[in-house]
């Protein structure tokens, strides 16, 4: 069966009953290895695909870090289009959460080039910045977190960019959390007492360094 399976997985990956079976293929050692190697090639393309994305997520999930970070590349040159897609940006952070990011140091590159203050400011990018600062590390992120230290006074109530800037204060070194508070300055009541922007300053007085 694992094998019929494996030759059908082109007709199964986009269908929205078919692409359970295909998904399933994944959950054992034999059938993620020889999926994979058909999906090889497919990536980028399934990636846009409502039912395609999930099997695409799911092996990057299933797989060791080397077939998943070979999987994640076919993403480069296409990272903030399918940050901004409804169905990609769950994609990319899968490759967040499942690819070491000296793997896929293309991403969060991509993300900078491409503007990561409008991405931050994105309902479906802004998951994408959040998987990396949770996932990454300050070092292999800098330029990216630089960027949205520029664009924090844009983000701190925004309704998307707020949780990007959560992020920054939870996850980035203590220098970014203090540019968070930094940013507040002036206006700290108005923002505390703000439905969107209260998080981002509580996460940032939870995580400052010790004065």
């Amino acid at each position: 069966l694992r094998t019929a399976l494996v030759h059908a997985l082109p007709a199964l990956w986009a269908d929205p009953f078919g692409n359970y079976a295909a998904q399933a293929l994944f959950d054992t050692a034999a059938g993620a290895q020889a999926a994979s190697r058909v999906l090889t090639g497919h990536v980028a393309a399934l990636s846009f695909d409502a039912y395609g994305c999930r099997v695409v997520q799911r092996a990057l999930q299933c797989t060791g870090v080397d077939t998943a970070a070979a999987l994640a590349g076919e993403l480069r040159g296409r990272v903030c289009a399918c940050a901004r897609d409804a169905c990609g940006n769950h994609v990319l952070q899968r490759v967040a959460e499942c690819v070491p990011l000296h793997r896929a140091a293309f991403v969060p590159a991509e993300l900078c080039a491409g503007g990561a203050a409008m991405l931050a400011r994105d309902r479906c990018a802004c998951r994408v910045l959040q998987r990396l600062l949770e996932h990454g590390t300050s070092a292999l992120l800098a330029p990216l977190l630089r960027a949205l230290v520029a664009a924090l006074p844009a983000l701190l109530a925004h309704p998307y960019g707020c949780f990007v800037a959560q992020s920054v204060a939870a996850h980035g070194a203590p220098e970014h959390c203090t540019a968070v508070l930094a940013a507040a300055r002036g206006r700290v009541v108005a923002l505390t007492r703000h439905p969107r922007a209260w998080c981002v300053l509580e996460a940032a007085v939870a995580h400052a360094p010790s004065a």
